[in-house]
């Protein structure tokens, strides 16, 4: 529980609160401390888990980065650690948000591996949201609009991390807003705790100045905001608005 809160809490600081001259002069020594720890026989099964699934998502210098798709190709391995089908279908996903060559071709390959017809599903479902094109990225989101393509949540949730994911928001930045919007009718439509997670999914690893006043502007432009929903966007834009101080803000 200690190694996957400390692992979480790295996770917001290397994407969110180094500008990314630091990150990148961090990042292979980051890199390599997560490797060891993932592949170390003195950790537990799920310690080493833990530390491999944050090298996967925290990888991005090319060395490691051809080092996760050997791994998704069963050319390397984690010491002790068999992918599952789950695991083989984030680095696939995860290849191809860091500009991994011939992404398509790599989605394809990783299609035709699901074996379960759920998760197959879903991939399907979550595709769109891995595009390379911003016309293709926008389509996947304003889909969102219709609450019929809202009803597995888990699945909007997931590429809502895709679009906004840290390597990609300067495509996704103009989707801030639309994302903000929607708000109230997510609220009446959705599980009850769909709203926050919604926020998270969208908010919750940026850094730029221009999402911050994206924020900004939303709540001083909505007076009608329920007084609980301007709760949840302030606590998921906490740290945003924390790195782009700007005054008082007024509702």
């Amino acid at each position: 529980l200690i190694v996957r809160r400390v692992l979480g809490v790295l996770d917001e600081i290397y994407w969110q609160r180094l500008d990314p001259p630091t990150r990148l002069a961090i990042t292979p020594a980051l890199e390599d401390l997560l490797w060891n720890q993932a592949n170390a026989e003195q950790r537990t099964l799920s310690s080493r888990a833990a530390f491999y699934r944050r090298y996967r998502a925290l990888a991005t210098s090319e060395q490691r980065v051809a080092r996760l798709e050997q791994l998704w190709r069963g050319e390397e391995e984690v010491a002790g650690l068999p992918l599952s089908e789950t695991e083989q279908i984030a680095l696939a996903s995860g290849l191809v948000l860091r500009g991994v060559a011939q992404p398509e071709r790599l989605l394809d390959e990783q299609e035709a591996r699901i074996r379960s017809a759920d998760r197959l599903e879903r991939f399907r479902f979550v595709r769109p949201s891995l595009s390379g094109f911003d016309g293709d990225l926008s389509a996947a989101f304003y889909a969102f609009a219709k609450a019929e393509n809202r009803e597995r949540e888990p699945w909007v949730l997931e590429s809502l991390g895709n679009i906004h994911h840290p390597l990609r928001q300067e495509r996704s930045l103009d989707l801030v807003r639309p994302a903000l919007e929607l708000l109230p009718e997510i609220q009446a439509s959705g599980d009850i705790f769909f709203p926050g997670r919604w926020l998270d999914a969208v908010l919750g690893r940026y850094q730029s100045p221009a999402a911050a006043q994206a924020v900004r502007d939303y709540i001083a432009q909505t007076p009608e905001l329920s007084p609980r929903l301007l709760q949840k966007l302030l606590q998921s834009a906490d740290v945003l608005l924390r790195l782009n101080p700007a005054g008082e803000l007024t509702h």
